[in-house]
Formats: C-alpha cells, sequence, structure tokens
C-alpha cells in the first residue's frame, strides 16, 4: 500500500494525517513532512515518495493544501537541487 510506504519515509503519524477528512490535519501532515526533508533524506526513494505527497496535496479540493502542496513541493526540489542525485 502507498501509506504505508509514504510511512517508511515520513512516519506513519505524518502520513496518517495527509489522509485526514479535515483540510488543517492535512495541511499539518504536511509541514510535519516537510519539516523531515533535510540533507541527509536526498535519495531517489526519498524523492519520489515526496513527489507522491505532493501529488496528492495538488489534486485536493481545498484551497490551503493545494497551497501547502505547492510549498511542499518547493522544498522537496530545492532539498534535492543541492545534492548530485541520479533520479
Amino acid at each position: 500500500m502507498v501509506a504505508e510506504h509514504l510511512g517508511e519515509v515520513f512516519g506513519q503519524e505524518s502520513v496518517t494525517k495527509l489522509y485526514a477528512k479535515t483540510w488543517q490535519v492535512k495541511e499539518q501532515g504536511l509541514s510535519e513532512c516537510e519539516n523531515k526533508l533535510g540533507d541527509s533524506m536526498c535519495n531517489r526513494e526519498t524523492f519520489k515518495v515526496s513527489c507522491q505527497i505532493a501529488s496528492m496535496a495538488l489534486k485536493d479540493r481545498i484551497a490551503q493544501v493545494v497551497l501547502k502542496g505547492c510549498n511542499f513541493l518547493e522544498t522537496v526540489l530545492k532539498t534535492h537541487e543541492s545534492q548530485s542525485i541520479d533520479i
């Protein structure tokens, strides 16, 4: 299952929030995932999982979640741009 794989990278509690019904909880989950991104996590798998999270957020019907998804994607790209990873 996708959620389990996301949980391995970002932690199950944060990923569970991404699937919440309320936008505030989804936004909190995105913030937690964003905070966990760091240079130590720059690898192909993290990049792929991060893009899955961003994709979910950008498809949401709530503007706040979409905006947070844009911020999350920006952080993902900035984090991985500083590293030479073979995607």
